[in-house]
């Protein structure tokens, strides 16, 4: 994310380099963007959005939490979710919030394997700093065109192709929770 540190736009996209979006992607971020009234910290056309886990801990203290795999089904309209994912749409300014929690986790001695998530440093650093939702972009006259991508595409550096790729990312959840995030679903 380092380039988007010198953009002079408002908005940038990023996009994992395994994906491909539909030609009306773009168009679609704006308007999620504008049905808003900019108020988001990413949008993206894939969404997660956590799982609490029924099994407690011994003490009580605090239900685990996970991640579902793309569990977030895209509606008319955008929805807010939890976390974006594979590709963000986002204010240019809000680049220093996935950089500041990424070297918070770095500190607190978080391992490659989790400190890889960029995007969900980004989708919830920014959610942390800024208070607003991330989205998952509706549809644009009801075109599939606008999802993210078709199919997975074969990478031989897909983070998702590693074993610990679900782990690492509950590792991010809980780190990011402990920072004070809240999920959409959050309950006292």
């Amino acid at each position: 994310y380092f380039c988007a540190m010198f953009a002079d736009t408002k908005y940038t996209l990023f996009l994992d380099d395994d994906l491909l979006i539909g030609h009306r992607f773009v168009e679609a971020c704006y308007q999620a963007a504008e049905t808003v009234d900019d108020k988001f910290s990413t949008i993206s056309g894939i969404g997660r959005s956590t799982h609490r886990n029924k099994a407690w801990r011994r003490d009580n203290s605090q239900q685990r939490i996970k991640m579902l795999k793309r569990n977030v089904k895209r509606l008319e309209v955008q929805r807010g979710i939890d976390v974006t994912c594979r590709g963000h749409f986002f204010h240019s300014t809000s680049i220093g919030s996935a950089v500041k929690y990424y070297q918070i986790a770095k500190k607190q001695g978080l391992g490659k394997s989790v400190l890889r998530n960029d995007d969900m440093f980004l989708s919830l650093g920014t959610q942390l700093d800024t208070g607003f939702k991330s989205y998952m972009t509706g549809r644009l006259d009801n075109a599939a065109e606008t999802s993210m991508n078709i199919k997975e595409l074969p990478s031989p550096f897909a983070c998702s192709g590693n074993d610990d790729h679900r782990s690492s990312r509950n590792s991010v959840v809980k780190f990011f929770l402990e920072q004070g995030w809240k999920p959409l679903r959050y309950k006292e």
